[in-house]
């Protein structure tokens, strides 16, 4: 698990824990059930777990912690 930079589309960053292997897998499961994923990861905006559609994710920064 690592802290990493999730950034969307619209310009929102959000600093995550993500646990690797099971962020794979949830993200492979949605996108075959349609491209919608449950990501209870912590990410700090009220309402948690954040919905999140993956087709929104402009990319992933490594090295947060």
């Amino acid at each position: 698990m690592a802290w990493n930079m999730l950034e969307m589309t619209d310009g929102s960053k959000y600093r995550v824990l993500v646990d690797f292997p099971e962020l794979v897998r949830q993200v492979d499961d949605a996108l075959k059930a349609g491209g919608l994923i449950t990501l209870p990861m912590g990410i700090e905006k009220p309402g948690n777990p954040v919905t999140l559609n993956p087709r929104h994710i402009v990319r992933v920064i490594d090295g947060m912690h």
